[in-house]
C-alpha cells in the first residue's frame, strides 16, 4: 500500500470499523484494525452530517 502520510510526515494512520472489511477500511488510504483494543495516540471519531442532532 502506498501512504503518503506516513512517507511525507512519519506518522501511521489507523482505522477501525465494525461495518466495514479490511480491503474496504484500507481502500482509505488507513491501515485496518481488527478491533479498538490496540493502544492508540488519538481517536477521531466519525463527524456527523449539518443538521443531524
Amino acid at each position: 500500500m502506498n501512504d503518503p502520510t506516513h512517507e511525507e510526515f512519519g506518522v501511521d494512520v489507523y482505522g477501525y470499523d465494525p461495518l466495514l472489511s479490511k480491503e474496504e477500511i484500507e481502500a482509505f488510504g488507513v491501515k485496518a484494525l481488527n478491533d479498538m483494543s490496540q493502544i492508540t495516540d488519538h481517536i477521531l471519531p466519525p463527524a456527523g452530517r449539518r443538521g443531524n442532532k
